[in-house]
């Protein structure tokens, strides 16, 4: 009787252990977040803010690349819940929300001096802006690829603005270098461009020793999101024509 009592307990432990361990091991879905990894709005988050409203073309050589736009929404202010179900337009494309709150959408190359329409119509509010694309930005030195350059020396880097019709610069620059073989940067300055054909000196020391060093030049446009809380991020383009590489020694 005692041995029957024994292995009846047992099995009831073996079920009620086997259910628990069943249960805790089923991993939260990806398209379903817990509750709790999602931020919440506070009291005072109303209204439609906009964390991000970017787009990034990087041609290879004028007029050869897409551009790549992304717009974070949330609710009032950056701490907000993220804004879903929202309908997204630069001119004639609509973004594709994925994932929450984060809309995307490949365009066509953008040609230089083109119009660019935002539309954001959302739950939270609707915003709309506009923007001319900046003329793109294309490094002239180093102009070949793999030239050697030692970190101990000082290094100019000359940049020049495409405009092929008469226009204004862009409102800014931005000129950035990093490594390739592990994308870690070591040069990131933005400036007001003053006239074309421009450079800045990077200082000895300033690059590695070693490895592939790129340049790539962006000429930036922004404008105000009408209709977004204060706060939020502009919308702006990064328009870059080529990007040079140099081989870095001691």
């Amino acid at each position: 009787m005692k041995r029957i009592v024994f292995f009846v307990l047992a099995l009831v432990f073996v079920i009620i252990f086997g259910c628990q361990k069943s249960t805790n091991t089923v991993p939260s879905s990806p398209e379903n977040p817990a509750p709790t990894n999602t931020p919440t709005p506070t009291a005072t988050a109303i209204g439609l803010f906009v964390e991000k409203a970017d787009i990034w073309q990087e041609q290879s050589s004028q007029g050869n690349g897409n551009a790549y736009a992304m717009i974070i929404l949330r609710y009032g202010n950056s701490t907000g819940a993220f804004v879903s179900g929202a309908t997204i337009t630069i001119g004639s494309y609509t973004l594709v929300e994925n994932p929450t709150g984060t809309y995307k959408v490949t365009m066509s190359n953008i040609g230089d001096g083109v119009q660019l329409n935002l539309s954001i119509s959302s739950l939270a509010g609707n915003a709309t802006s506009s923007i001319n694309s900046p003329w793109s930005a294309e490094i002239t030195k180093p102009s070949t690829d793999g030239t050697v350059q030692s970190s101990a020396s000082a290094m100019e880097v000359d940049w020049r603005y495409w405009i092929i019709n008469t226009g204004t610069l862009p409102q800014k620059v931005r000129i950035l270098a990093w490594r390739s073989q592990d994308l870690q940067i070591y040069f990131d300055q933005t400036y007001t461009p003053i006239t074309n054909n421009e450079n800045t000196i990077i200082p000895a020391y300033t690059l590695p020793n070693m490895g592939n060093i790129y340049f790539r030049a962006y000429g930036i446009n922004k404008g105000t999101i009408i209709g977004a809380n204060g706060g939020s991020a502009m919308f702006t383009m990064y328009n870059s024509e080529n990007a040079h590489y140099v081989s870095m020694t001691n």
